[in-house]
């Protein structure tokens, strides 16, 4: 603290040694990393999601981001498996992917909230759907990578996503 007074008063030199920069370093650490920091941005992080999510469906939104990623890693797997060369471009779809699903899914949870009927199954349906589309897309990509996958498994969950 004592640095920190000294440097705010004396702006023609910074730090006489590194060790003052060290010490600086660790206030600055310990300043922004308290746990009262770590408390507040939880608990706006946890409004902003309750917001935007059925705070019920948390397991669900969880399990949808598994999902995508084990489909990008075994679909990058798949890919050098076959020899395809990989593109910058898929990386960026998946990210996009993501981004674009959770907007989805905060959207539905939206237009229920906003509805003045008591519906409830929008958000839930949707966020099915895209479980069910990652889970079709993972065993699919476990079929490119030489692995057997049952393929009246693939053709029931295709079923019940058309179903939804």
């Amino acid at each position: 603290m004592i640095i920190y007074k000294n440097i705010m008063q004396d702006n023609s030199q910074i730090f006489n040694t590194i060790d003052e920069m060290v010490l600086y370093l660790k206030y600055l650490f310990v300043t922004v990393f308290s746990p009262s920091t770590w408390k507040t941005l939880g608990a706006f992080g946890y409004v902003v999601f309750s917001f935007f999510f059925d705070v019920n469906q948390t397991n669900a939104l969880f399990a949808l981001f598994i999902l995508i990623i084990i489909d990008f890693i075994t679909g990058i797997t798949a890919a050098k498996i076959a020899g395809d060369r990989i593109r910058s471009s898929k990386v960026r779809h998946s990210a996009i992917k993501v981004c674009a699903y959770f907007a989805v899914i905060a959207g539905a949870h939206l237009a229920e909230a906003g509805l003045y009927t008591h519906i409830s199954f929008i958000d839930e349906t949707v966020t099915a759907f895209f479980l069910l589309t990652e889970l079709i897309s993972l065993l699919e990509n476990v079929g490119k990578m030489g692995y057997d996958t049952p393929k009246n498994l693939i053709d029931k969950i295709k079923d019940i996503k058309n179903k939804q």
